[in-house]
């Protein structure tokens, strides 16, 4: 091989690697780890049903906080929201309270969990949120937002106590 037919070859990779990348942010191409928000949200209900804590903590953001939003039971009255951040909930996760109690611990985890290890599925209401399957009031949800090429949670609304 001559040394301006490796030249040749080095510039024609870095040109397929333009284009491929101007064709990713076109949208024309998805990368591998892309998927839409109901496939989104299946690998979230088995993360939850099968209590993977490294998969539920991959279904958030690891740049921007999400919401989580309690109801009353009974009356459907909104209660204080929280803001969670991406590091709040890393930390929580890695020493086990806070948030990682909410979603796997014993008993409220348990009690969050169960909308997920029914095996029935959750209702899609408009482009991008799920209602639990058994929430008669749907306050029970999970709403999705894209982030770059990924769908993350950035709502979680419960009933509750």
């Amino acid at each position: 091989m001559t040394k301006g037919s490796s030249l040749l070859r080095r510039q024609g990779v870095r040109w397929l690697i333009v284009l491929v990348m101007a064709m990713i942010s076109c949208g024309y191409l998805q990368p591998a780890s892309a998927q839409g928000v109901n496939e989104a949200m299946q690998s979230f209900i088995q993360a939850m049903a099968q209590k993977k804590p490294h998969e539920i903590l991959a279904a958030f953001s690891q740049q921007t906080p999400w919401k989580y939003q309690p109801y009353e039971i009974g009356t459907g009255r909104l209660l204080k929201a929280a803001v969670v951040s991406p590091k709040q909930m890393a930390d929580d996760f890695q020493k086990k309270q806070g948030w990682y109690n909410f979603f796997l611990a014993e008993p409220n985890g348990y009690t969050f969990r169960l909308n997920f290890m029914r095996h029935k599925p959750w209702k899609k209401r408009g482009a991008d949120t799920f209602v639990a399957p058994e929430s008669d009031s749907g306050n029970t949800y999970v709403k999705w937002r894209l982030e770059g090429q990924r769908w993350v949670i950035g709502v979680i609304g419960e009933t509750t106590p």
